[in-house]
């Protein structure tokens, strides 16, 4: 007799999904994204990213990418690297943003305050936070699965992925301590400064 595997459930993210989430994100960082400015990104169906404030602060925004579907979309929060400094920004991920798309996952790339302007401690780690936890209002106008969220980030966006990953563990006594942070179903972080 010949045993049929369980039907799964689409938008569970299984360990096969999140390596080649980051096998994907380490071919587009091996190859050199960011794409230079005068080639176009890839092309993807559907509308361009929505800009979305999750604070008042300038870089206190994220570009949230959605694939036309209708069913509930797992969540990829992308977090750029760049030394945590300004004079690098969330488009080194938007190649990355682009493809995530064309997989059928929604990506919320985040921008957060950064050194060289009002970032540092713990500005950029509370940003961090704040764009991850505002999934939740923006689940209400959107079809985003918030049981099946990962994060994804490269270099300095790498150690705030983990970071991220870690935050429910955050002593109540500390300034980045909140009470209910957005649980976190993956992380994957390339090239990150964990030290």
């Amino acid at each position: 007799m010949t045993s049929v595997p369980p039907a799964r459930d689409p938008t569970w993210w299984s360990r096969r999904q999140v390596l080649a989430l980051g096998a994907t994100a380490t071919a587009m960082v091996a190859s050199g994204c960011p794409v230079p400015a005068s080639a176009p990104p890839p092309t993807v169906t559907g509308p361009p990213p929505n800009r979305i404030r999750y604070g008042p602060g300038a870089d206190q925004f994220g570009q949230l990418y959605l694939p036309e579907r209708d069913d509930p979309l797992p969540v990829a929060v992308l977090i750029h690297g760049g030394f945590w400094g300004s004079q690098y920004g969330l488009d080194l991920m938007a190649p990355l943003a682009y493809a995530l798309v064309g997989q059928g996952v929604a990506v919320w790339n985040i921008e957060y305050r950064r050194l060289g302007g009002a970032g540092g401690w713990p500005a950029t780690f509370t940003d961090v936070g704040a764009a991850i936890d505002h999934l939740k209002v923006m689940a209400g106008a959107e079809t985003l699965d918030l049981q099946h969220v990962a994060t994804l980030g490269h270099s300095a966006g790498g150690h705030l992925a983990l970071w991220a990953a870690g935050r429910a563990r955050i002593a109540d006594t500390s300034d980045l301590y909140v009470r209910w942070p957005r649980p976190l179903r993956g992380v994957v972080a390339l090239a990150p400064v964990p030290d």
